[in-house]
């Protein structure tokens, strides 16, 4: 490693050996049996200079960077996430590891990461109040002074409430309204809800589905969405591959009330249409069987623990 001493060392078994020296500068030796080295090794001090030197390769390699992600690319405000990158260097190895963050008012800040484990290095981002889109790129130096640089990636900060990770099991929701409750922090106006949807296998005619929000305390409906059919439909149907699927308003936009908890929920026409979900030990998920069409206002919904992946988007009163 640039800049660090080391003590290059000849052993032998046999008094008949000689290392060859000159009586100046200094020199360090350690009377040990021949065998394993130790480590570390308990080195005195002695006035030799011994003819030995060591050959090397100098490291004119970048360190390596894969597997740049965060946990989140929707954030709330109100929330941070966490920047993640793989980095190696099998050289010299790696020095620092920084993340340099453009904010959406074109401000810039560079941070430190952390070493976790293994090629893992990460940061948490917590400086989120600005809206808009943040982008980001990781820069990495190893200890011979080479640095390399990522693309450019990016997340959106935007005022939402829900559940924004992409679930691992889908529910069919053909005929059945399925979602989860979520409390908001704000009042303010409901912009559109977003829900990880996949439809299987090949269908003619393409499914429809429809987002709506409910207040739970009365089950009353308070906002229903655009319909939407896969995208890449056609006349003859859809190969579909549908994942974050963007629903806007219909009509006047909800008004959504402070400390208010909401039934965000999602309903379709087709055994193909599946809206995923993980499983929560408490019963954040509801559902109704209703015929798709008109949705029910109030519905009767009945519990279960799921938490569906399913948020909306809002807009804060100022």
């Amino acid at each position: 490693m640039k800049g660090t001493e080391y003590v290059l060392t000849c052993w032998g078994d046999t008094l008949y050996s000689r290392l060859y020296y000159d009586e100046s500068g200094v020199g360090a030796f350690d009377n040990e049996t021949y065998g394993t080295p130790p480590d570390p090794a308990d080195f005195t001090n002695e006035p030799r200079y011994y003819s030995i030197y060591c050959s090397y390769t100098s490291d004119n390699t970048s360190p390596d960077l894969w597997n740049i992600s965060t946990n989140l690319t929707q954030v709330d405000p109100t929330y941070g996430l966490i920047i993640q990158a793989n980095i190696s260097d099998n050289i010299s190895g790696v020095n620092i590891v920084k993340v340099n963050i453009t904010y959406p008012n074109s401000t810039v800040g560079s941070f430190t990461m952390n070493h976790t484990s293994g090629y893992t290095y990460q940061y948490c981002f917590n400086d989120t109040q600005q809206c808009g889109q943040y982008n980001y790129v990781i820069w990495a130096v190893d200890n011979a002074g080479n640095s390399n640089t990522s693309n450019t990636y990016s997340f959106n900060v935007t005022y939402l409430f829900g559940y924004t990770t992409a679930g691992s099991t889908g529910q069919n929701i053909n005929n059945r309204i399925s979602g989860s409750i979520f409390t908001i922090n704000d009042n303010g106006t409901a912009d559109n809800i977003t829900a990880y949807i996949k439809v299987k296998g090949f269908i003619a005619p393409a499914p429809r589905y429809k987002c709506m929000i409910y207040r739970l305390n009365d089950s009353t409906l308070i906002g229903t969405t655009e319909e939407k059919i896969p995208s890449g439909s056609g006349l003859l149907g859809v190969i579909p591959n549908e994942r974050w699927v963007t629903f806007n308003f219909t009509g006047t936009k909800p008004t959504l009330t402070k400390n208010t908890t909401y039934i965000l929920t999602c309903l379709g026409n087709s055994t193909k249409a599946y809206l995923y979900y993980n499983t929560c030990a408490n019963q954040y998920g509801r559902y109704n069987q209703s015929t798709y069409g008109t949705p029910p206002n109030p519905a009767v919904f009945t519990n279960e623990t799921k938490l569906y992946s399913i948020y909306c988007r809002y807009t804060p009163d100022t």
